[in-house]
């Protein structure tokens, strides 16, 4: 304030509060049902099982969300900023979009689904064998954490446009379509359920989230293609053979750590390769991020 000295009106405007009220009503609501998605299956899950199976799960859901909270989260804010640079120039908007969500995909998905391939070992290695029970719900959470990752900033896109009313409508969507199937896993199955039922719902409602709003200058295909299905391809290509190792060398069995060295090493080496021969715009665009970041030439 001291810099730029902005201009205090001491008049309250208030014709204009009618405005501000009716656009941040909406974005309540929406943020509303955000919450109810991002810790409905647990909450849910609470209503018809046993505490010590919530506690399982609430674990195994923290650790799974560590990933896409690093890397989608701390990214929400440049996007959007971003994006409202843009915002009279809606399909260069819709450009940068898709671009920055292609290159989260690249990064966030070969993530999550190496840390549902080391899940086991992880958990050896760093818990009590009390834990052992979250391994499996780890490992389903993480695959539907690695759709998931692809829509984290579809609302971003539209708040930048200033489209309000379809944040709060597809929010309440969400919500209901993802309450539904999950108290009913909990109801009548468990932990395990509620975990797989995700990826079933972030399979589909992840890529359809990003068509839905940058229409038409996209087709739901070629959607999924590059933000699902070709990272997917690459991080399994890539996590395949250090997970085949594991389970052909008898003497890593004992030895979570070199499990863990096994599947890294396979992953780092493999990875960049198969994504250059899939998605090689990209790659060089991360690459050129990393070295700008590093400053090296």
């Amino acid at each position: 304030w001291l810099v730029f000295r902005p201009r205090v009106r001491w008049k309250l405007q208030t014709r204009r509060w009618k405005f501000l009220v009716k656009d941040t009503g909406m974005l309540l609501v929406a943020y509303f049902c955000n919450a109810m998605v991002w810790n409905g299956d647990y909450l849910t899950l609470g209503l018809f099982q046993s505490k010590d199976t919530v506690g399982v799960y609430y674990f195994a859901f923290a650790l799974s969300t560590q990933a896409v909270l690093l890397l989608a989260n701390n990214l929400g804010g440049v996007i959007f900023s971003a994006l409202s640079t843009v915002h009279q120039q809606p399909q260069q908007q819709v450009a940068l979009f898709l671009r920055a969500t292609r290159l989260l995909a690249i990064t966030a998905v070969p993530v999550c689904l190496t840390q549902a391939a080391l899940a086991a070992p992880l958990i050896h290695l760093l818990f009590s064998p009390r834990w052992q029970p979250t391994v499996p719900i780890f490992q389903l959470l993480s695959i539907a954490m690695a759709f998931g990752v692809v829509s984290t900033h579809v609302s971003g896109l539209l708040k930048s446009q200033g489209r309000f009313r379809p944040v709060r409508n597809w929010a309440i969507f969400l919500a209901v379509t993802f309450l539904i199937p999950v108290g009913l896993a909990a109801r009548f199955s468990g932990a395990n359920m509620v975990a797989g039922v995700q990826i079933a719902y972030y399979a589909i409602v992840s890529p359809v989230s990003v068509w839905l709003f940058t229409r038409p200058s996209q087709n739901l295909g070629r959607i999924y293609w590059q933000l699902c299905a070709v990272p997917i391809l690459c991080a399994v290509v890539a996590i395949g053979p250090g997970l085949l190792l594991v389970h052909q060398l008898a003497w890593l069995q004992n030895h979570a750590l070199a499990q863990i060295a096994v599947v890294l090493l396979t992953t780092l080496t493999i990875y960049p390769l198969a994504i250059r021969k899939l998605a090689a715009q990209p790659w060089r665009e991360i690459i050129q991020l990393v070295k700008r970041t590093f400053g090296t030439a």
